[in-house]
């Protein structure tokens, strides 16, 4: 929250911002997203669709803990730049989020095959649509 107050000693009056609190909806949230890419997971699973991306010469397997520790990842990216905005500028930051969002969509272009892209697409909007929402949502609840 902003406050106004002085906090020089000096008489001068200057807006201060209290740290971002990490709060257990924060942490239900991202429960949340990691349920949901573990579900979304299994689900491309089960439709034989091989999550596979180019690598090199070879191919890599997409694997369950690579999803994990990628929402995992991406959740904390954001908290720590939604942190270091310190809230100020919630409109910024989920302009940058929305950027980066974008930008990660073309990570799905390095997948073998054109159902593993679309498999691996779905998980970058899932994780990525869910953040933003989410944190926005929860910012404006502390306010």
């Amino acid at each position: 929250m902003t406050s106004t107050h002085d906090n020089t000693g000096t008489g001068t009056i200057r807006p201060t911002t209290e740290p971002h609190r990490i709060t257990t909806r924060h942490v239900y949230l991202l429960v949340a997203l990691e349920v949901a890419a573990v579900l979304l997971w299994a689900f491309w699973r089960l439709l034989g669709v091989e999550l596979e991306v180019r690598r090199g010469a070879g191919t890599q397997q997409v694997t369950l803990v690579a999803v994990v520790f990628a929402t995992t990842l991406a959740a904390v990216a954001s908290y720590a730049l939604l942190w270091a905005l310190r809230k100020r500028e919630l409109r910024g930051w989920t302009a940058t989020a929305v950027t980066v969002l974008l930008v990660s969509c073309a990570g799905p272009l390095l997948a073998a095959t054109l159902s593993a892209g679309i498999a691996l697409l779905t998980f970058h909007l899932l994780v990525g649509v869910g953040l933003i929402d989410g944190i926005r949502h929860l910012v404006r609840a502390q306010r």
